[in-house]
């Protein structure tokens, strides 16, 4: 994601991440009682990206505040 550009960019592409997760996670879910780590690290995965994903909006809503003073 560092090399994206614009911010709207970056929104696109963690929303596709995000997606092909939640797409590998129905796929791994059904097969969770071979393989339950899996599951465990997908898991653990989408809550880091959750977490990455929300302290950026944060950010990105706390410089919009910021500047909207200046204006």
């Amino acid at each position: 994601m560092g090399r994206i550009e614009s911010e709207s960019e970056k929104i696109l592409k963690a929303e596709d991440l995000v997606s092909r997760l939640k797409s590998e996670v129905k796929k791994i879910d059904a097969l969770k009682r071979e393989l339950p780590l899996c599951m465990l690290l997908m898991n653990d995965g989408l809550f880091l990206l959750f977490v990455c994903f929300s302290s950026f909006f944060t950010s990105l809503i706390d410089w919009c505040l910021f500047f909207d003073d200046f204006v």
